[in-house]
């Protein structure tokens, strides 16, 4: 059986202080049976272990700054 493909596909960068303290993945889907599937999820996950999860994924702040984050390209 394959293995699901997980692409980096961003960072979540600050525009103030410049810290890119999370990284945006693709995860390929799987159905229940194992077969893989042509969609994709995204998964969002630290760049570092001191970086804790996000609290309120609806405006993902900075960890240093509190800046709201941006994405860019990996």
């Amino acid at each position: 059986m394959a293995d699901p493909r997980l692409e980096l596909d961003g960072v979540l960068r600050c525009p103030e202080c410049h810290h890119a303290p999370y990284k945006i993945f693709r995860r390929q889907n799987r159905q229940p049976s194992g077969e893989l599937l042509e969609t994709f999820e995204h998964v969002l996950w630290p760049a570092t272990p001191d970086v804790a999860p996000p609290k309120d994924a609806s405006r993902i702040c900075c960890p240093d700054c509190r800046a709201e984050l941006r994405r860019v390209a990996p």
